[in-house]
């Protein structure tokens, strides 16, 4: 199964998004806009890690189906209390953030 990633049709900017959540999750192909002038950070992460590789990264063997689960099992869960001590510095309701 081949899993593809476009942007949201709806966009009229031609600036590139993040692909690495994407490529993270096991995408095979992002859309990226390859065509600026100058190349911005996702292109250039595309270039870095495909680029000597014939276009092609095996995937780990976790999420080649050749691991016996994938999400791993965590073996130590954590429990994180945070208590808020100050919000100072916030912006007031309605007032416009820097």
């Amino acid at each position: 199964m081949m899993l593809r990633v476009y942007p949201i049709g709806l966009r009229f900017s031609g600036a590139n998004f993040d692909p690495l959540p994407c490529w993270h999750c096991g995408a095979q192909h992002v859309a990226l806009n390859l065509g600026n002038a100058a190349p911005d950070l996702p292109v250039q992460l595309h270039f870095a890690l495909f680029e000597d590789s014939g276009g092609y990264v095996l995937k780990p063997k976790e999420m080649r189906g050749e691991a016996e689960m994938w999400p791993p099992q965590r073996k130590v869960l954590q429990r994180v209390t945070v208590e808020l001590l100050s919000l100072h510095g916030l912006p007031q309701r309605g007032e416009a953030r820097p």
